[in-house]
């Protein structure tokens, strides 16, 4: 999944400030959240200004998706991102990807994969950070301007405050 470098986050900036903060003290970083709270988002928002190899695991880490891809070229990217690891993935197997990779790597998972690797839980969207998305979808700009902020926040509230 990548997203264009016009892409707008809503509400993540503490999130791609811990993940540099993170990624600057050790190698690997994991966000870990719930379905639909915006880990490949957030990944993907974090690489728009960096080169980035990224492999989507979809569930598993299959060899063919990985063949080559994680000797991660100094050359080629500054950083790996691994998309969508199955919680049922060995640790050692994800071990073994990210220690062939010659730059740092950020994982995404939806439960934590242990090990000693930094994890970075993604929180839903606050009201506000929602209602901002919501504005921003809706699809007639004067519909947009009409519609209050407090009912945007009810409605992001409604939906979990997920993305």
């Amino acid at each position: 999944m990548r997203y264009p470098p016009g892409m707008f986050l809503f509400g993540r900036e503490r999130e791609r400030a811990a993940i540099a903060e993170a990624l600057a003290a050790c190698r690997v970083v994991v966000l870990v959240g719930p379905p639909g709270i915006g880990k490949s988002a957030l990944a993907a928002s974090f690489c728009v200004d960096r080169p980035a190899l990224w492999i989507d695991a979809s569930g598993s880490l299959a060899a063919e998706a990985l063949s080559g891809a994680t000797t991660g070229r100094r050359d080629v990217a500054e950083l790996v991102v691994i998309d969508n690891i199955g919680a049922d993935e060995p640790l050692a197997r994800v071990r073994d990807v990210i220690d062939r990779a010659l730059v740092p790597a950020l994982l995404t998972c939806r439960q934590p994969l242990g090990g000693g690797l930094t994890h970075l839980e993604i929180a839903p969207l606050s009201p506000s950070a929602g209602a901002a998305l919501l504005r921003a979808h809706i699809a007639h700009p004067a519909r947009a301007a009409m519609t209050p902020t407090a009912e945007l926040m009810r409605l992001s509230t409604a939906l979990g405050g997920l993305p």
